[in-house]
């Protein structure tokens, strides 16, 4: 399922992706379709979205999902996804008055996919704003990743002295892996165009 990038500016194409996906799935349900051969999904949205995620899903039609791949949007948390075991997310960190809230929104998601054995994260501006002074970002444990790749791109070299808390660090710190046996990094960094040598 893929945004069309040039809809209409009047249908708030920043929350459009999640609310068309919403409606599909609940005609589904409502006309008792399943698609039980369907084993991966790709939801892609704009990557100007405001990260707002649709109510709650009932996912029932698609019972043996496996693979799910979030690119610039994110669905509603739901405990109908216990059969995701890969699930791949791309998203822009970009600024909205509370810093944290897409890393919140990503901790509740991924709290309820019991099953989850692969995680990936490509997140670009990551690091580009400090936390805010709100609450903690609540833990989510992720017991079955036994694989974790995180790409961090455009990331900014912070030369304050000290560094401002890192939303990413919260998030980082709040997400449990007990079970953890591979985890590959990859960073990107942003040209600035600041000359730091002295």
């Amino acid at each position: 399922l893929t945004q069309d990038e040039n809809l209409d500016e009047d249908l708030s194409d920043s929350i459009a992706v999640s609310f068309l996906f919403e409606g599909l799935s609940w005609s589904f349900v409502e006309r008792g379709l399943r698609l039980p051969m369907l084993e991966s999904l790709d939801v892609h949205g704009s990557k100007d979205d405001v990260y707002v995620a649709a109510a709650p899903v009932d996912y029932g039609w698609a019972p043996n999902l496996r693979t799910l791949r979030c690119t610039y949007t994110l669905l509603a948390p739901t405990a109908a996804l216990t059969s995701v075991s890969t699930f791949e997310f791309t998203q822009f960190i970009t600024y909205r008055l509370d810093t944290a809230l897409p890393f919140r929104l990503l901790l509740g998601f991924l709290g309820l996919l019991p099953n989850l054995d692969s995680l990936t994260l490509i997140l670009y501006d990551a690091n580009a704003f400090a936390c805010d002074s709100g609450p903690q970002l609540q833990e989510a444990v992720c017991p079955s990743v036994t694989s974790f790749r995180l790409q961090l791109r455009a990331l900014i070299v912070e030369m304050a002295v000290p560094p401002p808390r890192s939303c990413l660090a919260s998030f980082m710190n709040a997400l449990r892996m007990p079970s953890l046996e591979k985890i590959t990094l990859s960073l990107g960094f942003k040209d600035t165009g600041t000359n730091t040598s002295g």
